[in-house]
């Protein structure tokens, strides 16, 4: 049985909630891009902003001598 939702390559599959494999929504009329998950993305950029603070404090303690205390501070400064 053909699906009236597929976009027409025939390779959709779409769950309960009108999203198929590919990405694409069913809007109630024809298949869109689906909005990306703002959360996600807010996840991911803290992890890299950790990840990069977590560099930033290895690179200061090894090669520059920097003391935790100090460098706390110039890591919860505003340029980061």
């Amino acid at each position: 049985m053909e699906d009236k939702r597929c976009c027409g390559r025939e390779v959709c599959i779409i769950n309960a909630q009108g999203i198929c494999w590919c990405g694409q929504k069913w809007d109630g009329e024809r298949m869109i891009l689906a909005k990306p998950d703002k959360s996600k993305k807010i996840e991911s950029e803290k992890k890299r902003i950790s990840k990069n603070k977590e560099l930033i404090n290895s690179f200061y303690t090894l090669n520059l001598g920097v003391s935790n205390s100090k460098l706390s501070n110039i890591l919860s400064s505003e340029i980061f």
